[in-house]
């Protein structure tokens, strides 16, 4: 998502000349950017046309929550993962615009007629503020069992630690990202109860895992979107699994297990009862 309408068009202006070429460019920035991260190719692939959150283009509005690897005492930045309460609301309107606005460019520039598809983990505690701005938006809301949420999201930044010094074993970090899970996980079972039926989906990442097609299909269908030729070709190809999902060891955390279970279990079983409406 480049910042302007004008740098999207010239990327593109670039990328088309690139292609004549044979594409140079592309293969070099594909080379770099796969050992940039390489780190991250067990947790979270990287690639130039592979989905990212679309919320590093808050970044210069010093809204993008990841920053708070690098200035983890920043009350600005912790506020950000309890959005909908911890940020006052001169300033929410002030991040929601630029993104809007940022949105507003991409869709003009991509063409009105498409649907886009923001992948945004970090805006659990959003979401309330979200659906004021973008009315006709639908919601997927993904879950998993919440202590394995944590690990992954710790290990997920794990390689960060060479830039910013961040430690996911040291208990300070720990507790901040298990006050914004448990934030976001709140929000959302507080929230999405009160929007209407086909505004939003919760899908159980073990259903997700057991039966891909199925879930996804539902889910789909009950925001009342159909799946593409393209993506229906994708889905027939997925197989269900009997087993369990991976897990992760828990025995990174360095936290007190009865503040982990009442922060995060009594909202996460909120969300499962809303996920089990796309069971057959």
């Amino acid at each position: 998502m480049a910042p302007s309408i004008t740098q999207r068009r010239l990327i593109r202006l670039a990328d088309r000349i690139d292609r004549r070429l044979g594409g140079p460019m592309r293969r070099g920035l594909e080379a770099v950017t796969k050992w940039l991260g390489r780190d991250l190719e067990t947790v979270h692939r990287v690639r130039l046309d592979a989905a990212e959150e679309d919320y590093l283009t808050l970044l210069p509005t010093a809204g993008c929550f990841i920053m708070l690897l690098a200035f983890p005492a920043a009350p600005g930045l912790q506020g950000l993962g309890q959005f909908h309460t911890a940020i006052g609301a001169q300033r929410r309107q002030r991040l929601l615009r630029f993104y809007y606005r940022n949105l507003q460019r991409h869709m003009y520039a991509n063409g009105a007629t498409r649907i886009l598809l923001s992948k945004n983990a970090a805006f659990g505690s959003w979401t309330a503020d979200l659906v004021q701005w973008l009315p006709s938006a639908r919601f997927l809301i993904c879950i998993r069992e919440p202590h394995q949420a944590l690990v992954s999201q710790l290990k997920a930044i794990e390689s960060a630690r060479v830039i910013t010094g961040a430690r996911v074993d040291a208990a300070t970090l720990q507790g901040l990202f298990l006050d914004t899970l448990s934030a976001s996980l709140e929000h959302l079972s507080q929230t999405l109860p009160g929007l209407a039926p086909d505004r939003y989906a919760v899908i159980d990442m073990e259903d997700l895992h057991r039966d891909p097609a199925t879930v996804v299909r539902a889910a789909l269908a009950r925001v009342g979107a159909n799946p593409d030729p393209l993506l229906e070709a994708h889905l027939t190809t997925l197989e269900d699994s009997n087993s369990a999902p991976p897990m992760h060891d828990l025995g990174i955390l360095r936290l007190d297990p009865e503040r982990m279970r009442a922060q995060l279990l009594p909202p996460y079983q909120r969300l499962l009862i809303l996920a089990r409406q796309l069971r057959p």
